[in-house]
């Protein structure tokens, strides 16, 4: 199973997230921030991080450049969370290395069935 990151502001949608991700044999990390995501993630290397768009402080596109642009923490999967979709907001995802734009709210099918082909997307295949 994959270990992964979630980062939203939302402690609800945290919740809910992590749950659905434990449930199905995930290792999972929460955050409420970008900046405390980041910190984690610098202790906690995963395989894929879901982090919302809007948030206080680093935006999800902030914290995806920085993932990105970091050489030990670039194969990381990257999946941008939003509740307001655009092809603007898609656009700079993808630009920013996200591998698509999750928008909000999603089934748990769709969220657990994303993971394998997101990992493989990343060439992160599931543990």
């Amino acid at each position: 199973m994959a270990s992964i990151l979630v980062i939203d502001d939302d402690s609800g949608v945290r919740g809910v997230l992590k749950l659905i991700l434990e449930r199905a044999g995930h290792k999972v990390y929460d955050a409420g921030f970008g900046r405390e995501g980041l910190d984690l993630l610098a202790k906690n290397p995963v395989d894929l991080v879901l982090v919302d768009v809007e948030m206080p402080g680093l935006s999800g596109f902030d914290v995806c450049r920085s993932i990105k642009s970091n050489p030990l923490l670039s194969s990381i999967a990257v999946v941008i969370m939003t509740g307001r979709p655009s092809d603007e907001g898609k656009a700079r995802a993808l630009a920013e290395g996200a591998l698509t734009l999750l928008v909000k709210p999603f089934d748990r099918r769709t969220l657990l069935e994303g993971i394998p082909l997101w990992l493989q997307q990343a060439g992160n295949e599931q543990k």
